[in-house]
């Protein structure tokens, strides 16, 4: 398990004292009751946290966990990593996660700006034809076969008034 995942095993019978261990911060023998984790999970309770070592000087993050027989501990296992490893770690998770979101962003700002484009073109052709009428050309008329059936409803209510004032100013 330490060759895979760097962890530091520690296995001890239910008196603390190590049956198994991985690396050669510990042997087989040495007593380990004195450690808060491994008091607890000789206790019957799990514990899991960040603390300082001084056998390994520096901090670590724990899990130590009874091995039961029924109700009764008969040893705990408890597994260590080095707190800048596992820092490091997460880190590069939390830098991955932000490029993707900045990538989502980066595609969702331009897919809505593509949208607002595509809503907006016809909106502009509109008021162009308006503000032509405002200017006394009366020919000028909207397009009405694109945009949403909204814009293209309004072009042609458009087209009709500019019509009729058309031929008012003409009569």
């Amino acid at each position: 398990y330490r060759t895979r995942t760097g962890a530091r095993v520690v296995v001890t019978d239910e008196l603390g004292i190590a049956v198994a261990v991985s690396g050669d911060e510990a042997r087989r023998g040495d007593d380990f009751s004195t450690r808060p984790e491994i008091a607890a999970a000789l206790n019957g309770t799990p514990s899991a946290g960040r603390r300082s070592s001084e056998t390994l000087g520096g901090d670590i993050v724990y899990v130590a966990v009874p091995v039961l027989s029924g109700a009764l501990p008969v040893g705990v296992v408890r597994l260590t990593y080095s707190a800048s490893n596992v820092d490091d770690r997460v880190s590069d998770k939390v830098r991955g996660i932000i490029v993707v979101g900045l990538i989502s962003l980066c595609a969702g700002a331009l897919a809505a700006a593509l949208m607002a484009a595509t809503i907006v073109r016809p909106l502009r052709r509109l008021q162009r034809a308006t503000e032509q009428v405002a200017a006394g050309n009366f020919a000028s008329r909207a397009v009405i076969d694109e945009g949403a059936p909204e814009i293209r409803g309004l072009a042609t209510s458009f087209n009709t008034m500019t019509e009729k004032i058309s031929t008012l100013v003409e009569r």
